[in-house]
């Protein structure tokens, strides 16, 4: 009779209780926007019992009804079909490692009951992008829960209309820490496994949530499908500043500029309303320079790689002159890499002259002559 949940932050505390059977269960006050939602689960709707998954359709019917698009995995999805009333798709259930892409008609609150997941909860990641949870309820700084074993495998991390980058030893971009409730891509070398380093309560450093930056007027929809460019160096730019990025005439993305290395989200179409005009695979979209003092836009000129979805690419520099003229031979990173089945290989030229790409294996063995020929 003296048996049941004894932490005070669960939903059914008993204060007469004296042994904690481990079941505790706890509610959580979540708010959703329109549109493409990046999430995660650190508890499913459920509190009958603790379960590794939960049926995608209760899910939906206990918290959203008719509010409900469509929710993509990594490999699945489901769609809500008004002619059967129910859901069609693959993603027949959610589960606590994976992330997924919530897209709703409308913002809306709401309130969860379950299970917390256990931080240590074992993740398996495979080559190339990996749309993963993160098992707590509060933002924690990268460097304090990637573990060892994925320093140098996992490069590239993808939040919502955040990115984070691993470059000589350290992290940089906006996305600075993870957050529980929320999903993230993470690009793998290798596959491995891992578990995610969460400290213990009180011995953590304080970090604040990664809020999503807005430019008033250049406001935009997230979508479900995006790109991160990395630019290094903006010589015109002051700090306060902000770099937007267009597909034609439509606002994709916006960042502040911090006088170092930034990550300009680019968001892609995805077939839903929100994303109407928005870049679509193979297209290149632009940059501007907003003046924060003046209020001046001004056009960005460089090296723009083409949009791929879910990819990090890095931008040498973006200036206001356009008649810039490289001054030496570069070869830029594939991009994606790893890929499959194909990759992109750029190059820049300080003038006409002849090229000749090669691939070659390991032992610098020539695999395939690419091209061989005069270029500008």
């Amino acid at each position: 009779d003296c048996e049941g949940c004894m932490d005070e932050e669960g939903v059914n505390f008993d204060e007469i209780n004296i042994f904690d059977d481990g079941t505790c269960y706890y509610g959580y006050d979540l708010n959703y926007h329109e549109g493409a939602n990046l999430e995660s689960f650190y508890l499913l709707s459920d509190i009958s019992e603790y379960s590794q998954s939960y049926s995608t359709q209760l899910f939906v019917n206990n918290i959203f009804e008719f509010n409900f698009i469509g929710m993509i995995g990594e490999s699945d999805g489901a769609y809500y079909y008004e002619q059967l009333g129910g859901l069609i798709g693959s993603l027949t259930d959610i589960d606590r490692v994976s992330g997924y892409w919530l897209i709703l008609n409308d913002a809306q609150e709401a309130y969860i009951e379950g299970y917390r997941t256990p931080s240590d909860i074992e993740y398996n990641l495979h080559v190339g992008n990996n749309l993963v949870s993160f098992p707590a309820d509060a933002p924690y700084a990268l460097e304090d829960v990637l573990p060892e074993n994925l320093e140098g495998v996992v490069t590239k991390i993808l939040g919502e209309s955040n990115a984070a980058l691993y470059e000589d030893g350290e992290w940089i971009g906006s996305l600075s820490s993870l957050d529980g409730f929320n999903g993230y891509w993470m690009v793998s070398s290798e596959d491995i496994d891992f578990s995610y380093t969460i400290p213990e309560e009180g011995l953590s450093r304080q970090v604040a949530r990664v809020e999503k930056q807005v430019l008033p007027g250049y406001e935009y929809a997230q979508s479900s499908m995006q790109s991160f460019y990395f630019v290094k160096d903006l010589p015109e730019a002051h700090i306060g500043d902000w770099i937007i990025s267009y597909n034609n005439d439509e606002v994709v993305g916006t960042r502040r500029w911090d006088g170092q290395m930034v990550d300009i989200p680019v968001m892609g179409y995805d077939g839903g309303l929100y994303s109407l005009g928005y870049v679509e695979e193979g297209m290149q979209p632009s940059f501007k320079l907003y003046d924060n003092q003046t209020g001046e836009l001004k056009e960005l000129y460089g090296s723009i790689p083409s949009f791929v979805n879910n990819e990090v690419f890095i931008v040498e520099t973006l200036t206001t002159t356009s008649d810039i003229i490289p001054g030496e031979v570069s070869l830029s990173n594939a991009y994606p890499n790893p890929f499959n089945p194909v990759t992109n290989i750029s190059f820049t030229l300080p003038s006409s002259m002849q090229v000749e790409v090669n691939i070659l294996d390991i032992q610098g063995r020539l695999v395939e002559r690419l091209t061989r020929g005069m270029y500008d």
